[in-house]
């Protein structure tokens, strides 16, 4: 699932970074990319939060650091979930994953969850959205 979340955020980036006019820094679409190949979100949202900080001007940082966060958000979401073991008791929905079913792995001995930790797990994802919503909004008209 790492992998899949990498792949997708940096397709994204480099489709926004070659449709945009002007090209303001590929030093950083470099960094973004060198990151999210290895499946390294950490590191990646230390580095582009370190980035946008030095040059707050800078769009492309920005934008990194939001799409990063973005996906940070849903990697804590399906890990906690994996954990409880979360999966559809239905066959096929794999395949809206782009993926098929013995590619995903399901948890064969999932956590009992209660209603204080499932609302944790929501809550966090909620948080982690509006971080990366912060992020995303510093971009701007810049």
């Amino acid at each position: 699932m790492k992998k899949l979340i990498s792949i997708v955020i940096v397709a994204s980036f480099t489709c926004l970074y070659q449709s945009s006019p002007a090209r303001a820094d590929g030093a950083v679409t470099e960094l973004f990319q060198k990151y999210l190949a290895n499946g390294r979100l950490g590191e990646a949202d230390e580095q582009m939060l370190s980035t946008a900080a030095a040059a707050p001007n800078n769009a492309d940082a920005q934008l990194g650091l939001g799409l990063l966060r973005s996906a940070r958000a849903f990697e804590k979401l399906s890990q906690s979930l994996y954990r409880y073991g979360f999966g559809s008791k239905s066959d096929g929905y794999e395949m809206f994953l782009g993926r098929g079913s013995g590619e995903i792995a399901r948890n064969e001995n999932p956590e009992a969850i209660t209603y204080d930790q499932f609302r944790g797990i929501l809550a966090a994802f909620i948080e982690d959205l509006d971080a990366a919503d912060k992020a995303l909004a510093a971009v701007g008209e810049k």
